[in-house]
């Protein structure tokens, strides 16, 4: 999240729904680990981390066919590729975190 807003606040690239969706599937992890449901807090990372990413390629899918036609010969800079591997890692890590065992505290009655 903060790789992708120091990259993209000052232009036209800038999803803030998708800021707001990683944002907002942070937070529901944060409160589902505090009220003891935290075998469903990698779930709201994926969630979030996932819609993130669609918000993301809703918003730069014209400069990418741009550069991909050859309409816009500048290609793709540095920074492009540092946040598509940052989206693509939070994704995969969403995605191990929601298969791995929780080791969660049993409850005694």
């Amino acid at each position: 999240m903060i790789v992708y807003a120091a990259i993209y606040a000052s232009t036209r690239f800038m999803a803030r729904e998708a800021l707001l969706c990683m944002t907002g599937g942070v937070l529901l992890g944060l409160v589902l680990l505090f009220t003891n449901h935290e075998r469903f807090a990698p779930s709201a990372l994926l969630v979030g981390n996932f819609l993130g990413l669609l918000f993301y390629i809703y918003h730069i899918y014209f400069f990418v066919s741009s550069v991909v036609t050859g309409i816009q010969f500048s290609g793709f800079p540095p920074e492009f590729f540092v946040n598509a591997v940052m989206f693509g890692i939070a994704l995969v890590l969403s995605i191990v975190c929601v298969f791995l065992p929780c080791s969660c505290p049993k409850e005694e009655n």
